[in-house]
């Protein structure tokens, strides 16, 4: 029969499970990166493998790309499905094969609504305010934050960012800035801000590139981080360590991330329920040079 794919329901109730599991995912130029995916892999293999279970992975850009791929893990016969994806094409025919629940589904990050599925993430809008809530405490009230495009995860940064500036007492000055989300942004933003008559005292960014390319800017008017402002960021990414200063930022674990969707699916396949309900990894903050918490000891 022309675009039959088997159900990896009616297999399971004719008592023929694969013991494996999928994973698709939308690449793009916002998502965990090679190192992010490696260490969200590394989590959830070692999950699958004390489980018994093998993984398949594809992934694709295009909406068609998607849709043909997951096609190809339905016709493995899993016995569950991840999507990975940091930004989800709004296509129909991608939303409506993944909706119709063909198999238990776990999403990290974003999809559209609608869709059986758990999800897990790190608890974005909880970095975010733990970052900015060390800078309040440090006695900023002069904040900016910069902003990044789309809905995951900047959506949630956004929210713990405005959440610690609204918890206040005294409230602070705060901006929000939108941006590109990459460092020539950043750069563009101090340039602007660090000229002003009375600019902010710390900026709060949604990515790590923001943070940089700001301190970039910076460095080329002679401002001073963090005596004169301070600075941080969000991702914990591989330079972060290595600006001058070094940059404080807030660090989630990709690696439990992908633990966590896997112990999350392999329950589901068990019990053979949907997946569902919300699993949240907390971040930690990674307190470095340029916040200026050392000015304080």
């Amino acid at each position: 029969m022309l675009g039959y794919q088997p159900n990896a329901l009616a297999r399971s109730l004719a008592g023929r499970p694969s013991h494996t599991l999928g994973l698709l995912w939308a690449e793009s130029g916002s998502g965990p990166g090679d190192d992010g995916l490696s260490s969200f892999l590394a989590g959830l293999g070692e999950v699958l493998y004390t489980a018994g279970y093998t993984l398949a992975l594809a992934g694709g850009v295009s909406p068609n790309e998607l849709a043909l791929r997951l096609d190809e893990l339905l016709s493995r016969q899993v016995d569950g499905l991840i999507l990975l994806a940091a930004a989800f094409p709004d296509d129909e025919r991608l939303i409506r094969r993944l909706a119709e629940g063909a198999c238990p589904l776990v999403v990290c990050g974003a999809a559209p609504e609608g869709i059986p599925a758990a999800r897990v993430d790190i608890n974005q809008a909880e970095g975010m305010q733990l970052a900015t809530a060390h800078l309040l405490a440090l006695g900023h009230r002069r904040l900016a934050y910069l902003d990044a495009p789309g809905e995951w995860p900047y959506r949630g940064r956004r929210e713990g960012f405005l959440t610690a500036v609204r918890g206040s007492n005294p409230a602070p000055e705060s901006i929000l800035i939108a941006t590109n989300g990459g460092e020539s942004s950043g750069y563009q933003v101090g340039e602007r801000l660090l000229r002003a008559s009375h600019p902010p005292t710390a900026f709060v960014c949604a990515n790590d590139a923001l943070a940089i390319g700001l301190m970039r800017a910076a460095w080329s008017q002679g401002v001073a981080i963090p005596e004169e402002v301070a600075v941080v960021g969000f991702g914990d990414s591989p330079a972060a360590a290595y600006t001058v200063p070094a940059l404080t930022t807030v660090r989630g674990s990709l690696r439990a991330v992908g633990a966590d969707a896997g112990r999350v699916l392999v329950e589901a396949v068990a019990t053979g329920e949907p997946a569902k309900g919300t699993y949240l990894t907390s971040p930690k903050l990674v307190i470095r040079e340029s916040c200026g918490s050392h000015l304080w000891l």
